[in-house]
């Protein structure tokens, strides 16, 4: 829990939103106070800084812990993504020493009189910024920027080193990605998003854990739960079915499986819905999962880490004008046409699907079908059979 506190603090300073993990000082006193305000406060390679020490410290302490070292990870790609966060900014002395040195330097200046007459050595403007940039540097030493000398000891840890690098070098190569896209004109970049979108679904899966499906049927307004409940098992069936068709191998988590399989597939379920919902809130980076564990022994239980969640929505609504109905009275043929036509396309269903990896703690893919009609079974299974087969389909490029 103490990892993830601190990957969680260094994840929201770096997005600029520290304040919704911190109350208002002045809701706050005492002790407690002080340590919000200074989470607050810190500044983003501070808080990178004492997020990789505590951590660091943690899996070395725990080895063998696999949550500890899975939360090292995520914020050593973290820090590989910030641009601030450079290892050469930082010291190879820790704290001690380097305040030591600054304060005996000091002193012998201020005891020296020779030293205050000597002829100063003549330095380039590329020395003199070189020099000031150096941490390691007694006459650079401040104490208002601890962090710096924070981590020496990982400096000198090739394991560390050679994980940071490589993480760097992934984000690099992403960032080369993402400018050569930028560079494109507008045409050519709208071309390859319309590819993007068309070949979305295409993952090259063969096997998913598919979460129980939802279904709101709305009637003036509200959702009605009886038609809603008979749709939903309509729609478990449906996706059974056309799983089967396209030759994906399904794993179902429904609370219908609760009398068969026991509390273990309600907790299943519930962890994988909290991980959705913690997914939805915070998409502004990989959020690492409260459930680690149990969601760690669902990839290994059904040998896959990804997961369908799906929902449809329903709703009726006759599209009849009173004043068309008026008027079609004196007209008799467009009577017998608009009201039937008025009441047959007032169903609107929409479906959507999303993929979940929980291995990476993102969201694959996801996309939404609409049509206007009742979901009916040969409507629902016509895309989820589509969905299945661009699932299945791996992308040539």
């Amino acid at each position: 829990m103490k990892a993830q506190i601190w990957l969680g603090l260094a994840q929201f300073k770096k997005n600029g939103n520290i304040n919704e993990t911190v109350d208002k000082n002045a809701d706050l006193e005492g002790e407690i106070a002080a340590v919000h305000f200074f989470i607050k406060k810190i500044s983003k390679d501070g808080m990178f800084s004492l997020a990789l020490r505590e951590i660091f410290d943690l899996k070395k302490s725990l080895p063998d812990d696999k949550q500890i070292n899975a939360i090292y990870n995520y914020l050593l790609k973290e820090l590989a993504s910030a641009s601030s966060f450079k290892i050469e900014n930082y010291s190879k002395k820790n704290f001690q020493e380097a305040s030591k040195e600054f304060l005996d330097k000091k002193s012998k200046l201020s005891t020296s009189v020779s030293d205050s007459i000597a002829p100063k050595k003549t330095e380039s403007k590329y020395d003199k910024i070189k020099s000031k940039k150096n941490t390691d540097n007694p006459d650079n030493f401040d104490s208002t920027k601890f962090y710096l000398y924070g981590i020496s000891d990982l400096l000198d840890d090739s394991l560390f080193t050679k994980r940071f690098s490589g993480a760097k070098e992934l984000f690099l190569e992403s960032e080369k990605d993402r400018e050569a896209f930028e560079s494109l004109s507008y045409k050519q970049q709208n071309k390859i998003r319309k590819e993007i979108k068309e070949n979305e679904l295409q993952i090259g899966v063969d096997e998913l854990i598919v979460v129980e499906p939802m279904v709101f049927s709305y009637k003036h307004g509200n959702v009605d739960l009886v038609k809603s409940e008979k749709l939903k098992h309509l729609y478990s069936q449906v996706i059974e079915s056309s799983a089967l068709d396209a030759d994906i191998k399904v794993f179902t988590i429904d609370r219908d499986n609760l009398e068969l399989k026991g509390t273990a597939i309600f907790n299943e379920r519930s962890a994988l819905f909290s991980f959705m919902q913690q997914v939805s809130r915070e998409d502004n980076f990989n959020i690492f999962p409260v459930d680690h564990e149990l969601l760690e022994e669902i990839k290994i239980n059904y040998g896959t880490s990804k997961v369908l969640f799906t929902w449809v929505e329903h709703q009726y609504s006759p599209r009849i004008s009173p004043s068309m109905v008026f008027l079609s009275l004196f007209i008799y043929p467009v009577l017998t046409v608009y009201v039937p036509l008025g009441i047959f396309s007032g169903h609107d269903t929409e479906m959507n699907v999303l993929i979940l990896d929980i291995e990476k703690g993102s969201i694959d893919v996801g996309s939404s079908y609409y049509f206007k009609d009742t979901p009916k079974r040969l409507h629902l299974g016509a895309h989820m059979f589509h969905i299945f087969n661009d699932l299945k389909t791996k992308k040539t490029n």
